[in-house]
């Protein structure tokens, strides 16, 4: 082949190949402008969209989508957001250069035949940023393109076409096929006598056909359930119809109000317009993503779930209405706690200064005996978690308000000793013989000797902190003795003895043990009163044998530092994670919310360090101190963290084992330019012990890490 030939194919092979993006209507239409409908489902990639005509609409403006499940007075297929026949259909987009020519609208049957005329602009010049707006159409013309004349017909069915939009880029008068941007729609019709309707329930799926979803199970929540599973028949995601098919989109959950032994009459008696349905979406794996159902659900309330299956159109439909599911989708939400339920008191905490101290538990107590052994009382107890977490911050950060909120505190902590201590009716009693007393003491003792003696009853001694002393800098330039060698490459290798640093930094891993904690929970019915029935649950009815890894940090300084080792003081912190499940109170079973627990001991102590010389293989050490250990919980859908403290105390011993010498080039490195003199791998055994009256934390475990002197 001659050199001018093959240029020339290539050429001409070229330009086939780039004519699209010149005249391409992919190219000419940008797509990321495109807006259509009103429609019942648009694609988020414009790949399609949809159409759900669903029972009728009692009112229908013709600019929105209607919702025919209120307008429904019995059982029948629905869709929240119907197309109809007089709703307007617009479309509009923005063209990828300036481009001069008409722009055209063009419906089409599923062959991508034209049907009727299109809707025509005039030639007109556009820009970039010009909108091109076709306006003045129905969804009457695309259920005509789709063989379904006006939006209706005798049988139920589902119908397919396109819409073809476009500019005549190459101003020859009409917009051709390489032109035109097409996007394929699907109308899902449902007549008044549709037999896809409803249906009982479906015990066996195997040998069903696009059933839809069938034997789905709820569990209660807190103000809320949980689909709990269900079956989808013949496992796939499209719904054969007819000759053709359209894919399953979601679960739809009508929940409905009910009484005790009142279930069957309520699934027998459904209609449409008795609740608004809840939608729980099918993800790739053909399960439910996010089984919340909530949303306006009480707790001690009773509902019955009644569910159908949507579709890609929206139409709810093949509902399942047997009475024999009752048990299934009848249940009713109830509060659940987890093991630190009873461990906050907001208020008090921050003016007391602790979670455990006496004050605190004394108010902690008082709420569980008699706050919360009545409807009035715990209405109280609601009021005052929601409003108290804030409050208690502010008190908190400044000494002056905790002062202000002890004094104020102690006449109600007084009430509430004497209540526990002798009884409700003894303490009112009481109460007001006290406030006789002072109504007469009033007349006898001046004011400010009652101040006086409340402020010196409320003074609480604070503790003083601690600095760090500046940290010491040794410097060696002494480089003329301690020649050891010289390498290859003339590079002079001394042995230089270094000073041992007085400052160091641990990361270490390990399995401690969980801590040793318990709650007593009162049941309550399933109305929501308290039962008088106790039971004790324990760390591990809510955790389980969750992980026991546990990753800690330590900070140590040394101010003395000797040819005998190294002694000093350390300080640091551990975090173990632990996630379970709270428990409901109404049922006394594991809830399905997800709480996350955090234990988090402190720890302030003394180290000694058998480190005598620089270069050391190996120095044991042992070390000990106090802990203050911190529980935190929290439940995966409320902000509110819970939270409870002890001190206690811990114990270490442990070795380390020098890598720095192992390269002295290296080691060399490390301290000239980065100041880190010795780089050990540690080896420890450590106990922690904690025991209060809120929990105990008795631990013992080995950990290793790395760690380092600077």
């Amino acid at each position: 082949m001659k050199l001018g030939h093959f240029v020339l194919l290539f050429l001409s092979t070229f330009l086939v190949v780039l004519k699209p993006s010149f005249s391409g209507a992919e190219n000419i239409v940008k797509n990321e402008s495109i807006t259509l409908g009103p429609a019942s489902f648009v694609e988020t990639d414009l790949s399609a969209f949809y159409g759900g005509i669903a029972g009728a609409c009692a009112s229908s403006d013709g600019v929105s989508l209607c919702n025919s499940c209120i307008d429904s007075a019995s059982l029948q297929g629905c869709n929240v957001s119907s197309v109809y026949s007089t709703l307007a259909f617009n479309l509009a987009f923005k063209v990828t250069k300036d481009v001069t020519g008409k722009a055209e609208l063009y419906f089409q049957n599923s062959a991508g035949t034209d049907v009727g005329a299109p809707i025509s602009i005039a030639s007109t010049a556009y820009t970039t940023n010009s909108p091109i707006t076709f306006s003045g159409a129905t969804w009457a013309r695309l259920c005509d393109a789709a063989g379904l004349p006006s939006c209706t017909s005798g049988t139920g069915g589902i119908f397919s076409g396109k819409i073809a939009f476009g500019v005549d880029a190459d101003a020859d008068s009409q917009v051709e096929a390489d032109e035109r941007r097409t996007i394929p729609f699907t109308i899902h019709f449902m007549s008044a006598t549709d037999l896809e309707i409803s249906r009982t329930y479906c015990p066996d799926v195997t040998t069903a056909t696009g059933t839809g979803f069938c034997q789905a199970t709820f569990k209660e929540g807190d103000e809320k359930v949980f689909v709990d599973d269900f079956t989808l028949g013949t496992n796939t995601v499209t719904d054969t119809i007819g000759s053709t098919t359209i894919t399953i989109d979601a679960l739809a959950i009508f929940p409905i109000p009910t009484t005790v032994g009142g279930e069957a009459a309520t699934i027998g008696g459904f209609r449409n317009s008795q609740a608004t349905p809840i939608f729980k979406t099918i993800d790739s794996t053909l399960g439910i993503s996010d089984s919340r159902v909530e949303g306006g659900l009480q707790n001690y309330q009773k509902y019955c779930f009644i569910y159908g299956t949507r579709n890609k159109a929206q139409n709810i439909y093949r509902f399942v209405v047997d009475p024999a599911i009752a048990t299934e989708a009848c249940v009713t939400p109830s509060e659940n706690v987890g093991i630190l339920e009873d461990k906050s008191c907001f208020i008090s905490t921050a003016a007391f200064g602790s979670d455990m101290a006496p004050e605190v538990n004394t108010f902690r107590e008082f709420r569980n005996r008699y706050l919360l052994t009545s409807t009035l009382g715990k209405s109280f107890v609601r009021f005052y978690y929601k409003i108290s977490p804030p409050i208690s911050d502010i008190i908190a950060g400044s000494d002056t308000l905790r002062f202000v909120t002890r004094t104020a505190l102690y006449p109600f902590l007084f009430f509430a000793s004497a209540t526990l201590e002798y009884g409700i009716l003894e303490s009112i009693l009481g109460l007001l013989v006290m406030l006789i007393l002072l109504l007469q003491m009033k007349k006898v003792m001046k004011l400010k000797y009652l101040v006086i003696v409340l402020i010196l009853f409320s003074i609480s001694p604070k503790a003083q902190s601690q600095m760090f002393p500046p940290k010491t800098k040794i410097s060696n330039t002494n480089v003329d003795d301690g020649l050891t060698r010289i390498t290859k490459d003339g590079v002079y290798v001394y042995d230089i003895e270094r000073p041992l640093r007085n400052q160091s930094s641990k990361l270490t891993f390990g399995q401690a043990q969980q801590p040793e904690i318990s709650i007593e929970i009162e049941q309550v019915d399933a109305t929501g009163n308290a039962t008088g029935a106790f039971q004790t649950f324990i760390f591990e009815d809510f955790y389980g044998d969750a992980s026991n890894f546990i990753v800690s940090y330590e900070y140590e300084w040394f101010p003395w530092v000797g040819k005998g080792g190294k002694l000093g003081a350390q300080g640091g912190g551990s975090l173990m994670y632990a996630q379970g499940n709270g428990i409901q109170l109404a049922s006394f079973s594991p809830s399905v919310e997800k709480y996350s627990f955090f234990t988090i001991p402190l720890t302030l102590g003394a180290v000694y360090r058998f480190e005598y010389k620089d270069k050391q293989w190996i120095a044991p050490y042992v070390s000990g101190g106090g802990t203050y250990t911190v529980l935190l919980e929290k439940r995966e859908d409320r902000s509110q963290i819970k939270g409870v403290a002890a001190p206690g105390f811990y114990a270490a011993g442990g070795a380390l084992l020098n890598l720095a010498i192992i390269d002295e080039d290296s080691s060399y490195t490390l301290d000239s330019e980065y100041g880190v003199s010795n780089l050990w791998i540690t080896l420890e055994y450590r106990i922690i012990e904690v025991q209060s009256e809120a929990f105990g934390y008795s631990s013992s475990y080995i950990n290793a890490g790395l760690a380092f002197d600077f």
